[in-house]
């Protein structure tokens, strides 16, 4: 059915996540089962936007649950346009929680154990921790689908080790035990579900962030948008049951929406000294690049090989190990 100008449109929506290169199965970035929150406000007049309330809205907190085999996203009611003119705003919001009670102060927090691994379909602790967010503002009721873009709203922090002197060989490195742990900061938050704006709340976490270890001597930890006081540990590293921490000497800030990366070279010193931590590079961007959301990850390898027999051989060239792709 055509809208017209006494008719209410089914609202139509789609997501994708900002990130570049997303790891995860569907190319928007999102997995099949994945649930995002819905509200839409309209328009109070033809060039004012109405104000996101608690209850009353065009619609509220509806979730909009993606179909992988279809690659489309539905919701548990029809949603409709109040009208066919009436402009709306649509603020989407990830993961979903029926039990947002106030849009203005959602209480949501990060996990202290980011390295707990997924159980079935669900996140693990860093996903979980992560928090999606997008708006799209001024939409003219249409037939069309509207796209949703969702951007990372907490801070994301990555620590890489490296070799540093008093190692007798590359693996010694390689095979000594390594811990990382993010400390000092805050663990809960409010969210404005109308501009995404995150604020820590409440006192310093007792417990030190377990981030998630990536391959390679890489850690990282989704934290609360947070200013850190000079001289509070950042970082806690354990090699070989050896304990060695990393400060700064001013405040250290964790922006929304950006990437923390600290590479720090571990030296192993006497018995009695331990290890030692030296900053070898620091960097804050954009959150963009995230590997390290891999549930259900697929990552797939085209290899031209023309005569039977031979993809082993093809592969060796190419510089893949065929037992370590399935």
């Amino acid at each position: 059915m055509e809208m017209n100008e006494k008719t209410a449109g089914q609202v139509k929506l789609s997501a994708e996540i900002e990130d570049k290169y997303s790891t995860r199965v569907d190319d928007s970035g999102f997995c099949d089962g994945d649930s995002f929150g819905v509200f839409i406000v309209n328009f109070a007049d033809a060039n004012t936007p109405g104000t996101l309330v608690d209850q009353g809205n065009q619609a509220d907190n509806v979730p909009f649950t993606f179909n992988a085999a279809n690659n489309t996203w539905t919701s548990n009611k029809v949603v409709t346009y109040k009208d066919a003119s009436t402009k709306v705003n649509i603020y989407g919001y990830y993961p979903y929680d029926a039990g947002v009670s106030n849009v203005h102060a959602y209480g949501f927090s990060v996990n202290t154990d980011q390295r707990k691994a997924p159980v079935a379909n669900q996140m693990d602790g860093y996903e979980a921790s992560d928090f999606l967010f997008g708006i799209v503002e001024g939409v003219v009721p249409s037939e069309n689908t509207v796209s949703i873009l969702f951007r990372h709203k907490m801070s994301s922090v990555s620590v890489t080790l490296t070799k540093g002197e008093g190692w007798a060989s590359d693996d010694e490195w390689r095979s000594a035990s390594k811990d990382v742990l993010i400390g000092n900061t805050v663990t809960n938050s409010v969210i404005d579900l109308e501009t995404g704006t995150v604020t820590p709340t409440g006192d310093v976490s007792q417990l030190d962030i377990v981030p998630k270890q990536l391959d390679g001597d890489v850690w990282k930890a989704v934290v609360v948008p947070q200013v850190v006081p000079a001289g509070k540990e950042l970082v806690i590293v354990t090699v070989n049951g050896l304990v060695s921490t990393f400060s700064k000497d001013v405040e250290y800030q964790y922006y929304q929406g950006k990437m923390n990366t600290i590479t720090l070279s571990v030296s192993k010193k006497s018995p009695a000294e331990g290890i030692a931590l030296e900053l070898v590079a620091e960097s804050i961007a954009p959150w963009e690049d995230d590997s390290a959301f891999e549930r259900a990850a697929k990552d797939y390898i085209v290899i031209h090989c023309p005569e039977a027999g031979k993809l082993e051989t093809v592969m060796a060239a190419g510089g893949y190990d065929l037992a370590s792709i399935r």
